[in-house]
């Protein structure tokens, strides 16, 4: 996903995208990159919470248990860009996948986290960015006390860097 940050199409836009595609990329350029990057940044928190509660991103996939929390602390991280105004329509497959039964879910989440590449990912983004990511939780859970949006799951997960 490209874009820009006021909205528009630039050429120079259009350039990386055109260059993304001989790599075998399908680059998709975002009229509202800021709204979806919000979406994405709760849907990876839930998933890293709870990769670290489990102690990789295998031992996550084998856990019925950790992959509902990781959903529930998804929706409610969804639920914070709702309440923030975040427009729905910049992350439309993300809202009617969490909107799902949650036993489907979690089925599909375990199918999905138990692939070596998406295992790999969030492993090595968690060995090399997890001050990032904890400094992301802490900003998403204080946006949410801030706007009063309920989030147990969220919370349980207690992302944090020790120096």
């Amino acid at each position: 996903m490209l874009g820009e940050a006021h909205g528009g199409v630039t050429p120079r836009l259009k350039k990386m995208a055109e260059m993304l595609q001989p790599a075998g990329l399908k680059p998709e350029i975002s009229a509202d990159i800021l709204s979806w990057l919000q979406f994405h940044y709760v849907e990876y928190l839930g998933a890293t919470g709870a990769i670290l509660k489990a102690g990789s991103a295998k031992s996550f996939a084998a856990s019925t248990a950790l992959v509902r929390q990781a959903i529930l602390a998804t929706r409610e991280g969804l639920a914070i860009c709702q309440a923030r105004g975040v427009p729905m329509k910049a992350a439309p497959f993300n809202l009617k996948m969490y909107s799902l039964p949650l036993a489907l879910l979690v089925w599909i989440g375990k199918k999905q986290y138990q692939a070596a590449n998406i295992q790999s990912f969030f492993d090595e983004n968690i060995r090399n960015g997890l001050e990032e990511v904890a400094d992301q939780y802490q900003n998403v859970v204080q946006e949410g006390l801030r706007l009063g949006v309920p989030m147990p799951a969220l919370t349980a997960l207690k992302i944090e860097y020790r120096y």
